[in-house]
């Protein structure tokens, strides 16, 4: 268990809406959300901010239902792999990869809120953050009850001494109801620097065969890692 770490957390949260009568479909004004959640995760990499071996895996399950009128259960995992070139090449060059899927199963009152929205840094760059989503007849965003992302990066560093690093990407999503119908893919360049504030992102993304309604975004900054 030298790089385990497993969480048991309890949450109760009281919640009241204003104005969603345009939404009332999905949203009750008055409701309590009391939800238990374990959750696991395996580190064994080498470094926290620029891993150039290892693998990252978590698994998370949140019940609502312990009392309250959300009831739901929803499942999370994830796994990172991070493989270095560094005995291949001249240059330092880490190859990356990471897949992301979730699920939902809805025991009674499900919030949009709790459902799985894609776009944006950590799902699928290019796109707007939560803009790709099952919608409705009126072309309102509802969310999906299932998700799955695939990325995969390789990145060279601009400079070790001072923690500047570049990288290539391309990114695939995927969700839906009740299947995974909904599809998009982008490509693109980050630029990685960690500074005395925060380790800070800069990502350019192209979505590859966008619709003609989807919401993008080329470019995304943020204080955080990108990947």
């Amino acid at each position: 268990m030298e790089h385990s770490r497993v969480n048991l957390s309890y949450g109760y949260e009281n919640l009241h809406l204003s104005n969603v009568s345009d939404l009332s479909e999905y949203y009750k004004p008055d409701s309590i959300k009391s939800y238990i959640s374990p959750s696991i995760v395996f580190n064994n990499t080498d470094d926290h901010f620029f891993p150039q071996h290892g693998m990252i895996l978590s698994a998370s399950l949140l019940y609502a239902g312990i009392g309250g009128t959300q009831r739901f259960l929803k499942d999370r995992e994830s796994a990172r792999f991070y493989y270095s070139l560094e005995d291949k090449f001249d240059i330092t060059t880490i190859l990356k990869y990471k897949i992301q899927a979730g699920a939902i199963k809805e025991n009674g009152y499900l919030p949009i809120s709790e459902k799985f929205y894609l776009g944006g840094l950590g799902t699928v760059r290019g796109y707007d953050y939560g803009s790709i989503s099952p919608k409705d007849a009126s072309g309102d965003s509802i969310g999906g009850k299932r998700m799955m992302i695939n990325s995969a990066e390789i990145s060279v560093p601009v400079s070790i001494k001072k923690k500047m690093w570049l990288s290539a990407f391309i990114d695939n999503g995927r969700i839906g109801e009740d299947n995974l119908n909904i599809v998009r893919s982008s490509y693109g360049v980050s630029f990685d620097w960690i500074t005395p504030i925060g380790p800070l992102n800069f990502t350019w993304a192209w979505p590859i065969g966008d619709k003609k309604d989807d919401e993008t975004r080329k470019f995304e900054f943020s204080i955080g890692s990108g990947f």
